[in-house]
Order: C-alpha cells, then sequence, then structure tokens
C-alpha cells in the first residue's frame, strides 16, 4: 500500500482509500475557516526527523524592497545652480511662472513691506505692457485679483522696464486694498502719488514734463528712488527665462504652410491645398484655377 501526503494537513492517506481522502479534504477546509474565524494562527508542530511533512515547501514571502539611492552622488549635496536651470528647462511653465512669482514677492518685500495679498499672474496680448483687474477669478470660496504683463512688450526690453510695468501694476493692486480707485482704467493722483513714493515717476510721454494722470500713463525711473534700489537686489533667477518670439520673424516655427486656393470658373466651389494640384469641378467638368494672395498662378 502506498502512502500519499494530505497537502493541507500532511497527515498520511491511504491511495486506496478515496472516500477517506475527501473526508481529509472536507476536515481540513473546515478547521482553516475555524481558524479564520478565530482570528488566531494555526500552531506549528515540531517536525520530527524522518517525517515527510518536515520536506513541506516553506511559505513564500516577498523580496525586501531595495532603498532608492542615487548612485554616484551623496544625498547631503545640493543640486548646483547649472543643474537646476537644466532640470527647470524640461518644464517651462513651472520655471517661467515661478520666477514671475518671485519677481512680484520680491517687491512686494522691499516696496510694500509684504503687505498686498497674492494674485494670479497672467501673460496675455493685452493693448499695453501690463494690467490689473479686480476681483477677477474665484474658486467657490473666495476671489483673486489679477495682473497680467503682454509678452510682446516685455522681449528684448531692459529688465528695468519689465520690473517698473509690473510694480506699476502693484501699485494699482495697493490701491485696490488700501486707497480709492478710480474709474476702470483710469490713473488718478493717488495713484502717482504712491508711484512717485516708490521712485517710479508717472507721465503720460514716459518723459519728464509729462501729465501725471490719465488712462495711458507711462513711467520713468528716479535713480535715488526705492524701486532702484530694490531693482539692484534682484536675484538672476527671479527674471523671466523664456522670451515669446514675435511673428513673422525666421525663428517663428508657428506659422502653417502657405495654402493655394483653387476655384471653379463657373463658381461651383473653392478648395484650398497645396501647390501643384489638378482639380476637376464635379458639376461642369472644368478644371479648377489655383490662385495664390487673389492672384491668378501660371
Amino acid at each position: 500500500m502506498s502512502l500519499r501526503l494530505c497537502v493541507v494537513c500532511g497527515d498520511s492517506l491511504p491511495d486506496v482509500h478515496r472516500s477517506h481522502r475527501r473526508y481529509c479534504r472536507a476536515r481540513c477546509r473546515m478547521r482553516a475557516l475555524r481558524i479564520r474565524e478565530r482570528g488566531m494562527a494555526q500552531p506549528e508542530r515540531a517536525a520530527t526527523v524522518g517525517d515527510p511533512r518536515a520536506r513541506r515547501r516553506p511559505r513564500w514571502e516577498p523580496p525586501a524592497e531595495p532603498e532608492d539611492v542615487e548612485v554616484g552622488r551623496d544625498l547631503d549635496d545640493p543640486r548646483t545652480s547649472d543643474e537646476e536651470a537644466s532640470a527647470g528647462r524640461d518644464r517651462p511653465t513651472p520655471q517661467q511662472f515661478g520666477a514671475y512669482q518671485a519677481l512680484f514677492d520680491h517687491f512686494n518685500d522691499q516696496l510694500f513691506d509684504s503687505s498686498l495679498p497674492s494674485v494670479l499672474l497672467t501673460f496675455s496680448n493685452h493693448t499695453t505692457q501690463g494690467y490689473f483687474k479686480p476681483l477677477k477669478w474665484e474658486d467657490g470660496q473666495g476671489y483673486t485679483h489679477e495682473i497680467g504683463m503682454n509678452p510682446h512688450y516685455l522681449r528684448e526690453q531692459p529688465r528695468w522696464v519689465i520690473a517698473a510695468a509690473l510694480v506699476h501694476d502693484m501699485c494699482h493692486l495697493w490701491q485696490q486694498i488700501h486707497g480709492q480707485p478710480g474709474r476702470i482704467g483710469y490713473h488718478n493722483r493717488e495713484w502717482a502719488a504712491r508711484m512717485r513714493a516708490l521712485g517710479l515717476i508717472t507721465s503720460d510721454t514716459g518723459q519728464p514734463g509729462g501729465n501725471a494722470t490719465g488712462h495711458r500713463v507711462d513711467q520713468y525711473v528716479d535713480p535715488a528712488g526705492a524701486f532702484q534700489q530694490a531693482m539692484e537686489r534682484v536675484p538672476d533667477s527671479h527674471w523671466l527665462p523664456w522670451q515669446q518670439i514675435p511673428p513673422g520673424t525666421d525663428a517663428d516655427l508657428s506659422r502653417r504652410a502657405i495654402k493655394h486656393k483653387y476655384s471653379c470658373p463657373n463658381d461651383h466651389g473653392n478648395v484650398w491645398g497645396k501647390a501643384g494640384l489638378w482639380l476637376i469641378c464635379g458639376h461642369c467638368r472644368t478644371e479648377f484655377q489655383e490662385r495664390l494672395l487673389g492672384q491668378r498662378v501660371g
């Protein structure tokens, strides 16, 4: 008589007694259910020498996870500025708006004693260098203001022009919170006095002698004012790293390929496509005429 072992309890089962094997499977199943209900593990019996149950495969355990260690770098060494710049270039959105926010925070600390709340900073093709819009955004719990700058005006401009345009709108924000703003789009005397106190002289011509108030007002810098001193303390990492490419230049890769217009001589329709197409009208069976910028080709 050959012996077999139960895969659950390890008891020997006669090969010829199939009914006993069925009984053993049911018994072991009930034993596992009782152990699960009691929430306690089945006590293990000490295996004796020569016991066939000691040859059972041990329970599988997951391998230990290796610790995440960067090879070739000391964890205490900080990243260099060149490495941070390289990593930031792969993520232009947080790099650009991070510098934008840092520039706002710098002038808020240096010129306004950190009294201005955070606003939503944006870029927009506005008709001026920048703009301020009060209570422009909401999230269901409150409202916030918006300050935007025109990237076309900021390209290849001196740094003081970019900073002065930002402080210009920050003074509008200060007046919205602490002063009496005038009508929309108008620069009143209170705003002009605040600008002068910060070292920015307002003028509608951008030069000395111009009107200090009005709808379109520029500014120039007082060399002995607080703005010039704050400009000298701006870190290089706070300046906007990305500049918008002007449309229509050789570097502008967003221009679409020039398309040609094909027209039916009998006014049955028009088709736009690349140059050199041969098209036949389905109504009058005549050849389409190719045109480019209102002129016939060929």
